[in-house]
């Protein structure tokens, strides 16, 4: 089974140059591929199938449903990646943009899981056998989206500038308002 993703798919950057010798970036890349196998395998047949290898329109996963597979194997490999090269220099915290891709690639994966994103592909049991045909795309909910993560410090001087000066009740540094007579 081919993996979703490559490593030169992955958004390490400059980590690259860290990485030991003895770690293998296609370990991490087949390691992605297994976890989405193994979360979605309780609901969709397994494994997705690149649209690019495949002739068959039956057999193909439409190319946006195949890009966020993608994405989610390249985001989950990219972030544990991160994670474990950066593990040596963490004392008491983890890298935040290691953090936040595996954080991401897990809330767009239990979308998937949960139903709130339907893919076009054989759904089975939980046993592994076939439960109907791949949905119809027309029957898609429109309005059906992958939700994003977000990261939300406890303090943030960005969200209270946003809150003072960009949607502020009122000013702070305007003069109280005038009324007539007072």
């Amino acid at each position: 089974m081919d993996p979703y993703c490559e490593p030169d798919d992955l958004l390490i950057g400059q980590i690259k140059t860290r990485i030991p010798p003895t770690v293998s970036l296609d370990d991490f890349c087949e390691q992605a591929t297994n976890e989405i196998n193994a979360k979605l395998g309780f609901t969709y047949a397994m494994p997705f199938i690149d649209p690019a290898d495949e002739n068959d329109e039956t057999k193909k996963l439409p190319i946006h449903q195949w890009n966020l597979i993608r994405d989610i194997a390249i985001k989950l490999a990219s972030g544990r990646v991160i994670l474990a090269v950066t593990a040596v220099n963490q004392d008491t915290t983890i890298h935040a943009y290691g953090f936040y891709l595996v954080k991401d690639a897990e809330v767009s994966l239990m979308a998937i899981a949960n139903g709130d994103v339907r893919l076009r592909w054989p759904r089975v049991n939980s046993e592994g056998e076939p439960l109907d045909p791949a949905p119809n795309p027309q029957d898609a909910d429109p309005y059906a989206f992958v939700p994003g993560a977000e990261n939300d410090d406890a303090y943030s001087a960005t969200k209270a500038f946003e809150n003072n000066f960009m949607r502020p009740t009122s000013w702070p540094f305007s003069p109280s308002p005038w009324s007539p007579g007072a």
